[in-house]
């Protein structure tokens, strides 16, 4: 006779099904360029929240000038793939290894996003750098997803007159059609990085590489937003068919829809980027607290209802979409607040991620707002008049 799962050994599977998932992924890839001293590693720290040291410390696989860099391995969800920058007596070769690099691709996948560092600074564009911008936008692979990233603008004026002018070195070359951003480490300065971000993540038409790549930037949390609401969306479509009075009677539906949710919560923990966070990459087989992270929140909702006076009588009606919804815009609630509090220079610790008191206190406040909105309805419903 074959043993049933309990909900929890459900809930669990589903979480290690996800990492075993993860652990096979291929990454978006994402090529360096510049002269030395123009920035690179400092807008990897800034985006990534990854330091060079981070990436320093694992030995990457070089060829000619490059080197890449696999994300696997310094924990977060992009490969780099730094041309290591060059002097300004390299620039036939120097292009000649970028086009190698080019052509070798990284895991079997292309390169996927290119951007090009210029340090406003510097006095000036130096020939090279437009010499290899030229040869690039000449490649058909990769014209499309080359970007100028104007770095150090902090040392710019008020006016950003250095950036202009280099902009107009640019339209004089013939490259006044390359995307430009203007960034600056400096926290108060964000300036273009957030667009930066943007424009990325619009280079990556597969959905696994462009959740990759928001979940590994730490910048741009309206984006994570966003795409956390493309996944609720995605799921509560998925189990739009479940009704909760047949959940609540039916183990199998019941396990059913907890996969979904987990499965669903899962994936919002990753385009937030909780996971590079917390280090699961790295750590999770010898951590039980890593073990219960995935099915806490789940949890966390079954004891917000009963505080959650309101949401007593809606939880009679509910859908299956409806409580994934809620459940999904908890994760991303709590998600959200948590890696806010880490760009802030905050200190988390992940285990207060689903340990936090405020947390049930926080899906009881989402399930009475939900009653507020379909509270009516639901009144006009049950009037036997």
């Amino acid at each position: 006779m074959t043993k049933k799962n309990t909900l929890q050994e459900t809930l669990d599977k589903a979480w290690q099904d996800y990492l075993r998932e993860e652990r096979k992924k291929k990454y978006p890839n994402i090529m360096l360029l510049g002269i030395s001293g123009a920035g690179k590693s400092s807008l990897v720290n800034c985006i990534f929240g990854a330091n060079e040291a981070e990436i320093s410390n694992v030995a990457p696989e070089t060829v000619g000038y490059c080197n890449f860099h696999d994300g696997h391995l310094f924990g977060r969800k992009i490969n780099l793939i730094d041309t290591a920058g060059y002097e300004l007596s390299q620039s036939d070769s120097y292009f000649d290894n970028v086009s190698e690099a080019i052509k070798l691709k990284y895991d079997g996948e292309p390169i996927h996003i290119l951007w090009y560092c210029l340090s406003v600074g510097n006095e000036r564009i130096e020939e090279i750098d437009l010499r290899v911008l030229r040869s690039l936008m000449s490649i058909d692979q990769v014209k499309d997803r080359v970007c100028v990233v104007f770095t150090h603008c902090d040392l710019d004026d008020d006016e950003g007159t250095n950036a202009k002018e280099f902009k107009a070195v640019l339209r004089r070359n013939g490259l006044d059609e390359l995307p430009t951003f203007e960034v600056s480490i400096d926290p108060k300065l964000k300036l273009q990085l957030p667009n930066l971000i943007q424009w990325s993540s619009e280079q990556l038409r597969d959905e696994d590489f462009r959740q990759s790549f928001i979940g590994s930037q730490m910048v741009n949390l309206d984006l994570k937003k966003k795409e956390a609401r493309r996944i609720i969306n995605n799921a509560s479509i998925s189990v739009g068919a479940l009704k909760i009075s047949e959940i609540l009677t039916q183990d199998d539906k019941k396990k059913a829809l907890a996969e979904h949710q987990m499965k669903m919560v899962a994936r919002i923990f990753s385009v937030y980027g909780v996971d590079c966070l917390a280090g699961l990459t790295k750590k999770f087989e010898k951590t039980t607290t890593m073990v219960n992270f995935g099915n806490s929140l789940v949890s966390l909702v079954v004891k917000a209802i009963p505080t959650a006076e309101k949401f007593q009588e809606y939880i009679k009606t509910a859908t299956a979409t409806g409580l994934t919804n809620i459940l999904g815009s908890a994760a991303s609630r709590m998600s959200y607040s948590y890696v806010e509090k880490h760009i802030k220079g905050i200190p988390v610790k992940l285990e207060e991620f689903y340990t936090d008191p405020d947390s049930a206190g926080i899906i009881a406040t989402m399930l009475d707002d939900i009653f507020s909105v379909t509270g009516s309805k639901l009144q006009q419903d049950e009037d036997p008049k």
